[in-house]
């Protein structure tokens, strides 16, 4: 990236890589304390949370997205006003930014809809409880990033830490989603086998009684 001087789509192509390699580490850490978390875990999301979920998912991966070629345009803009007049970047920037600004209120309202949720379902391991109360933390501090890049004129410090902050909240969900599935796992066949069983024997033996 650094020898095609962020050429147009490089910048999101390297954050969408980045974000794949996020997503396989935290899967390769799951995977390897998969029984510990099946252990902790008691019940999965109610169908209705396990769609908020991959919503969250998918409409934080969106906006990331468009974040990022929000950044593309911000650079060019830079670079042609050889980095001064910030007070005039906002006013220059493509429908992108506009769509990524409206979208931003949905993905705030649900990511926090979704870590609420989950702060009050027990089923899920310790591990995505506090998960989820990092996601509400890391949604309100992005908001807040994107509130002082449209309010206070683009600040440099405010557009790494927007999409670092976006790319932590995105990674969380996948860790979610990964808490979920092994929650789902929690109940093994012979379990469930064996309260059929149980369910079965006790039919018996009211039967038996009357």
């Amino acid at each position: 990236m650094v020898a095609s001087n962020l050429a147009p789509g490089m910048i999101t192509l390297h954050m969408l890589l980045a974000q794949v390699i996020v997503c396989m580490l935290i899967y390769a850490f799951l995977r390897a304390n998969r029984s510990s978390m099946i252990a902790a875990s008691s019940a999965a999301l109610p169908r209705l949370a396990h769609g908020l979920l991959w919503l969250a998912v998918g409409i934080t991966a969106l906006q990331l997205l468009t974040g990022s070629q929000v950044r593309e345009a911000v650079d060019i803009i830079s670079k042609a006003n050889n980095n001064e007049n910030r007070h005039l970047w906002i006013d220059n920037l493509p429908f992108i930014f506009g769509f990524h600004r409206f979208l931003a209120y949905p993905t705030v309202v649900v990511n926090l809809a979704l870590g609420i949720f989950i702060l009050q379902h027990k089923g899920l391991a310790p591990s995505a409880r506090r998960v989820a109360i990092a996601v509400i933390g890391l949604t309100v501090s992005t908001m807040a990033m994107g509130l002082s890049l449209d309010r206070l004129n683009v600040p440099a410090f405010a557009q790494p830490l927007h999409l670092w902050l976006a790319s932590m909240i995105l990674g969380g969900l996948f860790y979610l989603v990964f808490a979920n599935h092994y929650a789902t796992s929690s109940v093994s066949p012979a379990t469930a086998m064996g309260e059929s069983g149980k369910g079965t024997g006790e039919t018996e033996a009211v039967a038996n009684t009357v």
